[in-house]
């Protein structure tokens, strides 16, 4: 066996602390050698798992919907009176106050709907720097065990003396040494996994805010264009009288959905992405 294989190294790690190395003593190696170490990697896996699966992006999904559903159910071809004989009894004033009415009564469950949508896009903002230190946590666990793996396999032959004929036998301490550096290559392979869930989470938030932004603008314009105060605005609760542009109010509502549509898309992907993760984060864990 070559020495590199010996000593399972992993390419591009740093040297282990030689310092410390020298202070480990494995010859007396039991299975609690270097198992703390490896405990803490395991609970910093399960946290990982943790947030990955945290509920926020579904949240998220959820509210997407309900906004669109409301945005849907104000349709600006309703302020047209209707044709034929029911239009006698039709008017463009009495259908600009119902439709008035209807937005105010949509846009304020929409509003909280909004605020809860904020909610979870800060959620998943504050995540990211969660995973960033349990990132940081990892790497440092990751070469903590290295240190382990070096003291067991650099200090004691690899092979116990047996008597002649007889299959050789890998020492104790070496055989720790291969457990332990086991549990470190499965933290090595943790790492990408984390950013993995950073990279997802950051996409999705991006455009759940441009969705939250689209969402205000939109109660804006059609607002001003309706003639109506927007909620939050102070001034006078008069209704001006306006003639709706229903072109606009109709590319207002379309842009908005749109942008509701591609935040929908991009939490979708990320939650995919999580999952795929998630099955790679539990096979690191089970070897730790």
């Amino acid at each position: 066996m070559s020495a590199t294989n010996t000593h399972r190294i992993w390419p591009g790690l740093p040297a282990p602390d030689e310092a410390r190395v020298a202070q480990l003593s494995p010859e007396a190696v039991s299975d609690g050698f270097g198992e703390d170490a490896r405990k803490g990697l395991a609970a910093l896996a399960d946290r990982v798992r943790a947030e990955m699966r945290s509920g926020e992006l579904t949240e998220a999904l959820a509210v997407i919907h309900h906004l669109r559903a409301g945005l849907e159910s104000l349709n600006p071809a309703d302020l047209e009176p209707r044709k034929g004989l029911g239009g006698l009894f039709d008017s463009r004033k009495r259908r600009l106050k119902a439709f008035r009415d209807r937005f105010a009564e949509v846009t304020r469950t929409l509003a909280e709907s909004l605020d809860d949508l904020q909610v979870r896009v800060g959620a998943v903002a504050r995540r990211s720097g969660t995973l960033e230190q349990l990132w940081t946590d990892i790497r440092h666990g990751v070469l903590e065990m290295d240190d382990f793996v070096a003291a067991c396999l650099r200090k004691i032959a690899p092979v116990q003396a047996t008597e002649p004929g007889a299959q050789p036998v890998l020492h104790p301490v070496h055989q720790r040494g291969h457990r332990l550096a086991d549990a470190r290559d499965a933290g090595v392979r943790l790492l990408p996994q984390v950013r993995v869930g950073q990279n997802a989470d950051g996409q999705a938030a991006r455009r759940l805010k441009m969705a939250c932004d689209a969402m205000i603008e939109w109660h804006h314009e059609w607002a001003d264009n309706l003639g109506v105060r927007a909620l939050g605005v102070k001034g006078p609760k008069k209704t001006k009288k306006v003639a709706p542009d229903q072109a606009r109010l109709t590319t207002s509502r379309q842009t908005v959905l749109a942008m509701l549509d591609a935040a929908a898309r991009e939490v979708e992907t990320a939650r995919q992405r999580r999952v795929e993760a998630d099955g790679r984060i539990e096979a690191a864990r089970k070897a730790i």
